[in-house]
């Protein structure tokens, strides 16, 4: 099967530019519950090395699909006095 190929001019000032967002941006389309994407090799972290490709196989029976944000890993760290 044969994929159509999109293109469309990219305005910078909108291009995801922080590294651990654009990881938690790859990881929700690949590895959550709704993969559009698929990652390759698979697994749950996100690698530099990591290759994405459409996810030809995804379906959905609603018209518009909502995408579950991976929340980022936050670290608590208290002092006390």
């Amino acid at each position: 099967m044969k994929h159509k190929v999109i293109r469309q001019s990219v305005n910078p000032d909108k291009l995801i530019t922080d590294d651990e967002e654009l990881k938690r941006t790859l990881q929700s389309l690949a590895c959550a519950k709704k993969r559009v994407l698929k990652k390759l090799p698979q697994g749950r972290e996100v690698n530099n090395s990591d290759v994405f490709r459409f996810n030809a196989d995804f379906d959905d029976p609603h018209p518009k699909v909502h995408i579950n944000s991976i929340q980022a890993k936050v670290s608590v760290s208290c002092h006390f006095y």
